[in-house]
């Protein structure tokens, strides 16, 4: 159960009091109901989950709960966005803190333990979420299930990316944190903008005993909600820097005598909390501001005494004080005694771009900095008058993971750590998602020392926290057929059976293509579409280089039948002697039910295709937003390029026949098409165009050009609605809100429609609503939508309804699919006027020419190890009668899910051709084909004669694993 937000009403007066006077008439709030953003209908506190015919989500798949959010499988051994390590050396090697901002904990981990573990580390412990597994919610709710308003901290909580952010694998925060002489770690929780203290939490637990910054351990607002700062108050995150390009850190330190020193970057500011002689313990108010004239003020500014956006502040064994002033680039050094006010004693400006962590050295060979900007994490010492640096991260590389060196491929920006032995142990976001240890080797004669990394603590395997058939990255596509569920995540195709029965966080029942990948880039998936043949028409990611066709229902070794390679393909044009090709991206795909007619948004050529039998004999014979066959200009208007800009001259009023950028495309139950002008990230027209289906008739014997659609709906909500999606804290509620005053565009993703034509359809965060519309009526006369489910999304990229009236939304930056139990208490399909739908078609002539594989061996699943001194996996064995007589001259292999193919002659692959049919040495196959590391993935293959034509169609898929 959510907390309630009786303890928000302060704060929500406030804010209504800020928006009362910008004009801003639709922010309510009330005990018992939060209004809707311009809805009719009140949007209860809590949410209502499992129950059919509302408008909340009732199971969510990708994720364990409606409060996640994070990326794949939240685990002990793996991370999300690191953001600094902090190594206690009381014991030996240590005890490392590692600041795992993106799933809002912190991981303490035995050095020792680690050490000796040849594979990942596991977590000891675990703070800031009650578990090690499946929890990394920022304050207990990442899903922002109270929206607008946030869920408040506890003892027990941290929060390390913003709950309503609205693309959580873009979000950092870099932290620098301290642990005392009794082992107590001090921490500053980034956006709950606080200082904790945890005594000895390997001893004692993970609830906190000390609180800075804040009231009480469940305020979280910046300046506790109120415009400028005080001597009690501090804010990590404000206009001043977290809206910035750059990256940001917040840190804190203790100084010789027990003073607590914070780098309070949202306040532009540095603060220093007394300690107690007698007690021990350190105030709650600040005696000394740094940066400011004053405890009031949060002006930037770079003179000798002032600050932009500081993250990290350490002394060193003299007592100076060293603050990283980031946003100045630059390190500004204090000597005592410490005044309010006071100006820097000296100024290092020279070698530093967005320094953002401190740490003195133990062994005082000089200051740490990690420079974020550089990007390198260097050690500096004074030589005379001067700071110089006597070692740079350029030295440091992992092979394949940062080929732009720390900070930048890695983006490491948080806190360093060095054990016992001397070891530097450094956070690494980015590609690589990691901690990595450095062993120093000091060259006393050219004064220089080098790091050479010899262990990942969180590896293998890569990236973003555990991929397996639990977690979602991204829902770009999803489609229903009968009773399976498929969605296109990164570089796979995941199904889930038996929909009835789907619960939270429920496994998916298979994968297609890999299930446990390891390259940051990816090939597979984009966009799906199911037909009413059978068929599921997938996209590449984004849509580049192909199109592939499956046979529906998924299972384990399912393979295309068909591939349209996108960079490759020419289509004649209906009643003209021109040819097409398709542009670099396609954003959109819709095919009817019949699988004869395939409509495809050619998205950077600024039109819409439709191609007659897209399958066996493909012809263009309607092109929307263009006037003739070359046309690839936005809404056909000179002077435009990728790199005009929203060039008014281009932009402005487009007509109705016009397109540019257009994405998403989706079919209603009567025919009628609906077109995204608009497409990934901001580009485009940011409108929805209707296309009737007597606009565009399947019997025409000459290609349509351009025709005007039917309706064009450009407004997704009145004013206001967008105000309070996005920001968050009241000063850039303030700063921001005549930005939304006006309607927000309709930037739309995919529209579904359910049997009674309903229009459903998600819009894209950064224009519009954070929650999907329904239109009872499309084809109506309004313009807005009749109301808004009331799950808070970001980016509702996909939508589908299935045949029962289900509704399901995929949430492309949350890596999550809302389910829907009939949200609009439609009437049970037996009772509906069922749509006539068309008959199948017949086989495809293309299996005409293959010769027949009667069987393999071995059987199902058809795995075969690398490397196995067992021949049974190793091979394959096809039998089949006409195979020897046929005879094979190549292989042509491909890894599902993915463009690539490759041709080795038979003999390589160690074929052996028998009365039985044919057998294949997997233990040939290329190694572009195989894994980087650990892994399994899938491949296909299949068989070409002499002249190079297929003999066979593509074999069910193989999988291959080396573990």
């Amino acid at each position: 159960m959510l907390r309630r937000i009786e303890f928000w009403l302060p704060v929500a007066a406030g804010l209504l009091a800020v928006a009362a006077w910008f004009g801003i008439q639709d922010f309510a709030a009330s005990n018992n109901t939060v209004q809707a953003q311009n809805l009719a209908l009140p949007v209860p506190v809590e949410p209502v989950r499992g129950v059919a015919g509302d408008l909340w989500a009732d199971v969510i798949i990708g994720k364990p709960d409606f409060s996640e959010a994070s990326p794949f499988e939240v685990v002990p051994f793996k991370v999300f966005n690191p953001g600094g390590v902090v190594v206690d050396r009381s014991t030996d090697p240590g005890r490392a803190y590692v600041w795992d901002a993106g799933n809002s904990r912190i991981l303490g981990i035995d050095l020792a333990a680690c050490y000796a573990n040849l594979g990942p580390c596991p977590a000891d412990i675990v703070i800031g979420q009650p578990s090690l597994f499946d929890h990394s919610a920022c304050n207990g709710d990442s899903g922002a299930q109270l929206f607008p308003f946030r869920a408040l901290a506890t003892a027990s909580s941290l929060c390390g990316v913003p709950d309503i952010s609205i693309s959580i694998t873009q979000e950092y925060s870099f932290v620098t944190m301290t642990v005392d002489d009794e082992g107590a770690l001090f921490v500053p929780d980034a956006y709950n903008n606080r200082i904790l203290k945890y005594d000895s939490p390997f001893e004692t637990d993970s609830i906190a005993d000390g609180v800075w910054g804040q009231s009480n351990y469940n305020d979280i607002l910046c300046n506790k909600g109120a415009m400028q700062p005080t001597s009690k108050s501090l804010c990590f995150f404000s206009y001043t820097n977290r809206y910035m390009v750059t990256y940001y850190g917040s840190g804190v330190t203790l100084d010789h005598d027990g003073n607590m020193w914070v780098a309070d970057g949202g306040n532009n500011r540095v603060l220093r909390f007394p300690v107690n002689p007698g007690t021990g313990s350190i105030d709650v108010v600040a005696d000394v501001v740094l940066g400011q004239s004053n405890m009031n003020r949060a002006d930037v500014g770079d003179g000798q005494g002032e600050f932009h956006a500081p993250s990290a502040v350490e002394f060193d064994s003299n007592g100076w004080l060293y603050v990283a002033d980031t946003g100045n680039n630059r390190l500004l050094l204090f000597e005592p005694p410490f005044e309010s006010g006071m100006e820097a004693s000296r100024v290092v400006e020279s070698g530093f771009l967005n320094p953002v962590s401190l740490l003195a050295d133990p062994y005082d060979r000089g200051m740490w900095v990690n420079d974020f900007g550089e990007p390198a994490v260097g050690l500096w010492r004074w030589e005379g008058q001067d700071l110089k640096q006597v070692m740079a991260v350029d030295t440091i590389r992992l092979p394949d993971h940062c080929p732009g060196g720390i900070g930048y491929w890695c983006l490491s920006g948080g806190g360093i750590g060095i054990d016992t032995a001397g070891n530097v142990l450094i956070a690494t976001a980015g590609d690589t998602q990691d901690v990595i240890r450095a062993k120093p080797t000091i060259l006393e004669d050219l004064g220089e020392m080098h790091l050479d990394v010899d262990k990942r603590l969180f590896y293998p395997p890569g990236g973003f926290n555990y991929v397996g058939l639990k977690g979602l990255r991204a829902g770009r596509g999803i489609a229903v057929h009968e009773d399976q569920l498929i969605v296109s995540d990164f570089k796979r195709l995941m199904y889930w059976n038996d929909l009835s029965n789907l619960s939270n966080g429920r496994p998916a029942d298979g994968a297609i293509g890999e299930e446990n990948w390891q390259d940051t880039w990816q090939e597979c998936c984009g966009r799906i579409k199911s037909d009413g043949s059978g068929h599921l028409w997938v996209l590449g990611f984004e849509g580049r280089r192909y199109i592939d066709v499956y046979d529906l229902p998924l299972h384990e070794r399912s393979v295309a039948f068909h591939t349209i390679w996108t960079d490759q393909a020419e289509f004649p044009v209906l009643g003209t002697d021109s040819t097409v090709s398709l542009g670099d991206r396609i954003f959109g795909v819709a095919p009817t039910d019949d699988s004869r007619i395939l409509w495809l948004s050619d998205t950077d050529n600024h039109r819409v295709l439709r191609i007659r039998d897209p399958i066996i004999n493909p012809v263009v014979d309607v092109i929307l937003g263009q006037v003739e066959p070359a046309g690839a200009k936005c809404n056909r208007r000179p002077g435009f390029s990728p790199e005009s800009g929203r060039d008014p001259e281009i932009y402005d009023n487009p007509t109705g026949d016009m397109l540019c950028y257009p994405g998403a495309l989706s079919i209603d139950n009567v025919g009628n098409l609906y077109v995204s002008d608009h497409s990934l990230l901001t580009d485009g027209n940011r409108r929805l165009l209707i296309f009737a289906s007597e606009l565009i008739p399947t019997t025409n014997t000459s290609t349509i050009f351009a025709p005007t659609a039917t309706k064009n709906i450009v407004v997704s909500s009145a004013g206001g609605a967008r105000v309070l999606s996005g920001p968050f804290e009241l000063d850039v509620l303030v700063r921001n809100v005549n930005t939304y005053l006006g309607e927000p565009r309709t930037a739309v993703w995919e529209p579904a429609f359910d049997s009674q034509n309903r229009m459903v359809v998600g819009y894209n965060s950064y224009l519009g609503p954070r929650r999907v519309g329904y239109y009872d009526e499309p084809l109506g006369p309004s313009n807005y939508p009749t109301n808004y489910l009331y799950d808070f999304t970001s980016m509702p990229y996909s939508a589908v309804f299935d045949d029962n009236d289900n509704l399901y939304v995929g949430n492309l930056n949350r890596g999550a699919v809302f389910v829907y139990w009939n949200p609009f208490g439609n009437p049970p399909p037996s009772s509906q006027s069922p749509m006539p739908m068309p008959a199948k078609p017949g086989v495809s002539p293309l299996s005409a020419q293959h010769v027949a594989v009667d069987s393999i061996e071995p059987a199902p699943p058809y795995c075969g190890v690398r490397e196995s001194t067992f021949a049974s996996e190793r091979t394959l064995e096809l039998v089949s009668d006409e195979l020897r007589a046929r005879g094979p001259g190549s292989i042509e292999a491909r890894k599902v899910g993915f463009p690539n193919t490759s041709i080795i002659s038979a003999r390589e692959y160690g074929v052996i051709v028998n009365d039985a049919g044919m057998t294949i040495d997997i233990g040939q196959i290329p190694s572009w084909l195989l894994w980087p590391d650990h892994d399994k993935i899938k491949i296909t293959l299949r068989i070409l004669d002499g002249s190079g034509a297929p003999i066979t169609e593509w074999l069910p898929a193989v999988t291959i694993a080396n573990d």
